[in-house]
């Protein structure tokens, strides 16, 4: 369970889940439902009001918080980057430096690879002030290093709310490689990233209402049906 600070009620009250070891897992739910939360308590950027939280067989209140980052990589809402090269952006959090051509073949896999050859002195340009990138490119490179990471686990947050149709499809070739080998837990609005999760994960009010694969809560979850009925008629 999870209250925040000055909060009414829980933003997340007794839920329960595990993911397996590799394979793509969807947080689905409507706004409110707890799903950042939930992503915020495994990579312990917030810790549970009350329960426990375990990762790789570890509980996270007794693993220091370097061991327990150097397994996960996060991709969040608003793509951070930090003021540093693109380069060395696309490597935190490895454990040793990638060549040229893992950057290279991880730019290629995202579409960025023109964008960053554009750049005043391509790949070794300093980011964050004078020389930004958009918000369609910064998601972009967000998933290029999610590519690059060595992590075990791999967070995404909201990861296509910025690509086009194009870019969106690269997404998905992305997620299947990576959850060959990783644990993938993507908080998912759109319903192409859902169908091919072979775990999900509803929430609604602060509670887990069920898991199961797409074909089965489409079947069996009210809340489900509910928001996929939603995303039939709005469109992604």
């Amino acid at each position: 369970s999870y209250t925040h600070s000055g909060a009414g009620r829980p933003a997340l009250q007794s839920i329960s889940f595990a993911t397996a070891r590799t394979g793509l897992t969807a947080v689905v739910g409507a706004s409110g439902a707890g799903k950042t939360t939930t992503l915020s308590l495994i990579d312990r950027f917030i810790r549970p009001s009350s329960g426990t939280i375990t990762v790789l067989g570890h509980d996270t209140r007794h693993w220091p918080l370097d061991a327990l980052r150097t397994r996960i990589t996060y991709v969040d809402q608003a793509f951070t980057l930090l003021e540093a090269t693109a380069r060395e952006n696309l490597q935190l959090g490895r454990g040793t430096p990638a060549t040229d051509a893992e950057l290279t073949a991880a730019l290629d896999a995202v579409g960025l690879t023109d964008d960053i050859t554009r750049l005043p002195r391509g790949l070794d340009t300093h980011l964050g002030r004078e020389t930004d990138l958009s918000g369609g490119q910064r998601q972009r490179m967000a998933l290029a290093r999610a590519l690059l990471s060595d992590a075990d686990i791999v967070l995404l947050d909201e990861p296509t709310s910025q690509l086009d149709g194009l870019n969106e499809q690269r997404f998905r070739t992305i997620i299947e490689k990576l959850a060959t080998t990783r644990a993938v837990i993507v908080v998912a609005h759109r319903l192409t990233t859902v169908q091919h999760a072979e775990h999900v994960i509803m929430l609604d009010q602060g509670t887990v209402t069920d898991t199961g694969n797409h074909p089965a809560l489409l079947a069996r979850c009210t809340p489900y049906q509910r928001l996929i009925a939603s995303q039939a008629i709005s469109g992604p």
